[in-house]
């Protein structure tokens, strides 16, 4: 239980009361207003981090497959070095096209 001074007469008063004991003034903790804006903030980063990571449309979804495809064939153990780099070249075009078009997709 902490003391604190009422706004109205400024003498000491629990911060569990209600109103000032001394003058009778209403009094109200300024703690359920930070808790309301720490819910609020929640709140609100919660319905960001959902907006943000909602489902992706086909043009999304298909370009991100085509990309992982590419890499794939990179990693493929019978590409010469220089099949590597040509296919390497491609795979970072195709990212390049992809963020251009959408840049919230980036890696």
């Amino acid at each position: 239980m902490a003391l604190l001074n009422c706004k109205e007469c400024g003498k000491a008063l629990s911060d569990k009361a209600r109103v000032c004991p001394h003058c009778g003034a209403p009094f109200e903790s300024d703690k359920v207003s930070v808790w309301i804006w720490i819910a609020l903030s929640i709140f609100a980063l919660v319905v960001a981090a959902v907006w943000w990571s909602g489902p992706m449309s086909k043009e999304e979804s298909d370009s991100r497959d085509a990309i992982a495809k590419c890499w794939k064939m990179y990693e493929k153990q019978s590409l010469t070095p220089s099949e590597k780099v040509g296919v390497a070249r491609v795979c970072e075009e195709l990212e390049k096209k992809l963020a251009l078009r959408l840049p919230y997709l980036r890696r």
